[in-house]
Order: C-alpha cells, then sequence, then structure tokens
C-alpha cells in the first residue's frame, strides 16, 4: 500500500508491481506498507509534488530488506 498523509493512496499495492495516480500539487508524507499492513518499510518521508510537473517516484528494494526512493520529474508544458 502507499499511504499519502495518514490515508491510502494506492491500497494493495504488490511489491514489483506500479501504478499511475494523479494527485494535486502539495507536500505529502508518504510511507509503503505491506499490502494489507499498518506497519511501513518505508517512510514516512516527505514527498512534494510540484506543479506543471509529472513526478515518478520509484521505491527499490524487498520488504525484507531497505528501500531506496529514487525520484524523476517530467516537466509539463
Amino acid at each position: 500500500d502507499i499511504v499519502a498523509n495518514g490515508g491510502a493512496l494506492v491500497p494493495g499495492l504488490a511489491n514489483g508491481e506500479s501504478v499511475k495516480a494523479e494527485v494535486p500539487s502539495d507536500t505529502y508524507s508518504v510511507s509503503i506498507n505491506p499490502a494489507g499492513s499498518d506497519i511501513p518499510v518505508l517512510g514516512p518521508v516527505p514527498l512534494g509534488v510540484p506543479e506543471k510537473n509529472n513526478r515518478v517516484v520509484y521505491a527499490v528494494g524487498a520488504l525484507s530488506g531497505e528501500f531506496e526512493v529514487i525520484v524523476d520529474d517530467i516537466a509539463t508544458p
């Protein structure tokens, strides 16, 4: 699950899956929890979503270890 500001942004997302979500520009407190769990394996960490920008966020790792967060910004006209 991807949790933002304490609420499920993407519930049921399994490790290895991907999803596209549109969210308003803001800064969010984001964590990643194993599907159906309330215990984060990453975060919470602050994640900003700038205006006029597509932000692609990857969490790379395994549930049994550490995750690395990779952020890629793609400007939009």
